[in-house]
């Protein structure tokens, strides 16, 4: 079952890159969590229709092509909360799984020993 997440993971950076972009939320228990913090572990699934950028020191510091390429990969999301609402957002997340899938990796030939 899809769920609609209106959290920083489906940033508009995200859903400008890959179209059909969907995260359903699994849980993600973390023992001794404290009540003014809630873990969600997504899937996220979409795929890759648009530039994907990222931005380091608010300068463009890569830009990938469209590929067309599905991409499926997992990431954790921090939300910290005060008084029933969200005030603070923490992402952990692999990206190199999804730069895997886009393709940005050259193959290395094997090397042969003489």
């Amino acid at each position: 079952m899809r769920k609609a997440l209106n959290i920083p993971a489906l940033s508009p950076g995200w859903q400008q890159s890959f179209r059909e972009l969907a995260a359903p939320e699994q849980p993600a228990e973390k023992p001794g969590q404290p009540d003014d913090q809630v873990w969600v572990r997504l899937r996220m699934r979409g795929r890759h229709t648009g530039p994907f950028v990222r931005y380091r020191d608010g300068a463009l510091d890569q830009a990938i092509p469209p590929t067309g390429h599905d991409i499926d990969f997992e990431q954790i999301h921090v939300l910290g909360l005060r008084e029933g609402k969200v005030v603070s957002h923490e992402a952990v997340r692999d990206d190199i799984p999804v730069l895997g899938q886009l393709g940005s990796f050259r193959r290395r030939r094997p090397r042969h020993s003489a």
